[in-house]
């Protein structure tokens, strides 16, 4: 999966949205945001595992305690 994303939505898809159906507005939508995911997962990968954003997350989304001090592979 190619990682290319767009920054801004061209003033021809804001003008011609209305005329695609929906099921081919949410497959764009879900093209576009592969890439997007895929960076962030790669960004979460290379971090440490006691990589306080990365423990920051964690406790965040309820997956790590506040008295931990590093996350799991399996956690990450």
């Amino acid at each position: 999966m190619p990682r290319l994303t767009f920054q801004t939505v061209m003033e021809r898809w804001q003008k011609t949205a209305h005329q695609i159906p929906v099921c081919e507005k949410k497959l764009i939508f879900f093209h576009l945001m592969v890439p997007l995911i895929l960076i962030e997962r790669q960004q979460i990968a290379d971090l440490a595992l006691d990589d306080p954003a990365l423990l920051a997350l964690g406790q965040k989304y309820g997956i790590v305690e506040q008295t931990d001090k590093k996350v799991t592979e399996q956690q990450r």
